[in-house]
């Protein structure tokens, strides 16, 4: 089974259009002015919650993996 990774579409804006490696659907998120350094937060844990629900809708099997991975992580910590 393929993994999922979240990839830059070629042409696309940077840092703003991404794709599923594996079913490539597009995760798009656009912000106005990325020298601001909330903005590109606010930006990326958009994008990074888009495509962990992305991953839980499409990719289930890979999620729950993710998700044990970072349990035993935080245990370990």
């Amino acid at each position: 089974m393929p993994k999922a990774n979240l990839r830059p579409i070629p042409g696309g804006a940077p840092f703003q259009d991404f794709e599923c490696s594996v079913c490539k659907a597009r995760i798009s998120r656009k912000c106005d002015n990325l020298a601001d350094g909330k903005s590109v937060a606010a930006l990326k844990a958009a994008i990074f919650e888009e495509w962990d629900a992305h991953l839980y809708n499409a990719h289930r099997h890979q999620w729950n993996f993710l998700r044990a991975k970072k349990a035993k992580r935080k245990v370990t910590e």
